[in-house]
């Protein structure tokens, strides 16, 4: 009798994850500090120099393909409001590729996605008008990003990204180095 109702619980539980990963629509929140760390130290969590500037970003993404045992892969659109002064927006679109077993995925339930596109900025980021001899309001937009599944409700994932922008060695205007944030924020699959 035990094992009928331990069988239907992963039944139940297995129905409830693929149901989330069927969904091609997610919404996210996510929110950081910045970083003037180049993105090679910041992704290897070396040297890290934070600055009191921030982000609060909304956006939404659009899976395209998906084979949820192994990659997918979508277009993700955010806005995000710099909040060092309010009316200072930026607008980024990526595609996204998104890593559904990491090989730590035998420690804990997470995806790896990296994304590459673009970011248009109102006014650039005063962290950028700080620390780089010029800026662009069009530049190049890099995201890594790591998730966490929430135990229970597959729908939902916690959720850690590099937020870069820059102007990718010179590419964007002659343009080199860029800024980075470091967030948190949660997903929501519809």
């Amino acid at each position: 009798m035990l094992s009928i109702y331990s069988q239907a619980v992963r039944a139940e539980e297995a129905q409830k994850s693929s149901s989330a990963w069927d969904r091609p629509w997610a919404f996210m929140i996510y929110s950081g500090v910045g970083s003037m760390t180049p993105l090679p130290e910041i992704i290897r969590f070396r040297n890290l120099e934070l600055t009191l500037d921030g982000v609060l970003s909304l956006g939404a993404e659009y899976r395209i393909l998906s084979d949820r045992d192994a990659v997918s892969f979508g277009i993700e659109t955010t806005l995000t409001q710099h909040l060092e002064e309010w009316g200072r927006v930026s607008v980024a679109s990526a595609a996204m590729l998104r890593f559904h077993r990491p090989p730590w995925k035998v420690w804990f339930d997470s995806t790896f996605a990296v994304g590459n596109g673009l970011s248009y900025a109102s006014t650039p980021p005063e962290i950028e008008i700080r620390h780089l001899s010029r800026t662009s309001k069009l530049f190049y937009h890099l995201v890594f990003e790591l998730t966490f599944n929430l135990k229970n409700t597959p729908e939902w994932e916690a959720l850690f990204r590099i937020h870069h922008r820059s102007g990718i060695f010179g590419l964007f205007d002659g343009i080199t180095g860029g800024s980075d944030f470091l967030c948190l924020g949660l997903r929501y699959r519809i």
